[in-house]
């Protein structure tokens, strides 16, 4: 768009510096989450919620592979047509299960779940 050419190492570069640092940010929430023992509100907004774990093999570099985990948090709502699930929120990493867990942990306290 503005005409500025970049090498695919530049590129992949800069990407990894910015999902590092959003990685670092939501461990420290986790951390911080972890030592405090908080507890979510006493009021809950999402009473009924919908929870989803899957991971998906995914090709890393020179032909290994790696298990990426994920969860997704939502509301239940009711409908004319039954029950959905609406206001989803996903989180995922390339981990193992107890890091995953860990670090899942923020988004299932922020949802209040």
């Amino acid at each position: 768009m503005l005409g500025v050419e970049l090498t695919t190492n530049t590129i992949r570069r800069i990407t990894e510096a910015a999902g590092a640092k959003a990685e670092g940010l939501e461990r420290a929430q986790s951390e911080a989450l972890t030592k405090s023992l908080a507890r979510p509100a006493a009021t809950i907004v999402d009473r009924l919620q919908q929870v989803s774990t899957d991971g998906a093999m995914v090709p890393l570099v020179k032909g290994v592979w790696g298990e990426v985990k994920c969860v997704v948090v939502g509301r239940i709502e009711h409908t004319s047509e039954g029950p959905k699930a609406k206001d989803l929120t996903y989180f995922a990493r390339l981990a193992d299960a107890d890091h995953f867990i860990t670090e899942a942990r923020m988004e299932m306290y922020r949802r209040g779940t």
